[in-house]
């Protein structure tokens, strides 16, 4: 009876150990699976951007890849085997990304056409650039400005610097008037605040008839960007 009852323990005994070697064995499998699948996945900081600008491509692969082969046609890469890499596209278009990535397992490649679009370089509507630098006009040169009126705030089309584009806003609106009645219009991006709208306008009114009254013969508008939304670059 005893000898019946050890062979059954044993038999019990062995079960357990092969089953646990079994066990074993399943879940190493699992883990070679989920190091080995690599799914290849990518984004981009922008995009649609101007030729000459700079972007990054942020890798967001699975399955831990040590190796990265990205596909940029028409485009001008600093290092295409780089998991971040930063592109640079110098002609306008639309253009497809591929990335293939890989381990010491498997290898996985995404295409996505169509993905980046390209506008050209354009200049800006108004030829001319009027700079303010402290030492060409000094604090105490006497100012032609006479009046400045606020006239509210009414639709106007702007040129968007950043963008590079036209865009129709509800801009601040001011009225400056100069000795020899001379008039200038000022549009303000309505981004800023009415009150830092008035005294920036109230500036640049104030510098521009500290100026040869001869060179605003010509000058009929000003615009005034800032502000962090539309229209924030420029001035």
């Amino acid at each position: 009876k005893n000898k019946t009852v050890m062979m059954s323990i044993n038999r019990y005994l062995f079960l357990l150990f092969a089953s646990g070697v079994l066990l074993g064995f399943s879940s190493c499998s699992n883990d070679n699976d989920a190091i080995a699948n690599v799914e290849a996945a990518f984004s981009v900081s922008s995009r649609y951007i101007t030729a000459g600008e700079i972007i990054v491509f942020r890798d967001e692969s699975k399955g831990s890849p040590s190796r990265w082969e990205w596909s940029f046609p028409s485009g001008t890469a600093v290092k295409n085997d780089e998991q971040n890499p930063q592109m640079t596209y110098l002609n306008p278009g639309i253009f497809e990304v591929s990335l293939k990535v890989s381990n010491e397992f498997s290898e996985n490649e995404i295409s996505k056409p169509e993905y980046i679009h390209v506008s050209p370089i354009r200049d800006p509507p108004y030829g001319g650039t009027l700079y303010f630098e402290s030492n060409i006009i000094d604090q105490n040169d006497p100012s032609t400005l006479e009046t400045l009126r606020y006239d509210g705030r009414e639709r106007r089309i702007l040129y968007d610097i950043i963008h590079q584009g036209e865009v129709d806003v509800e801009a601040y609106i001011f009225t400056a008037t100069f000795e020899g009645q001379r008039s200038i219009e000022f549009q303000v991006n309505p981004d800023l605040s009415e009150s830092l709208a008035e005294s920036s306008v109230q500036k640049y009114a104030h510098m521009l008839g500290q100026i040869p009254l001869f060179l605003l013969d010509n000058v009929k508008l000003i615009t005034v960007h800032g502000g962090e939304g539309t229209l924030a670059a420029g001035g």
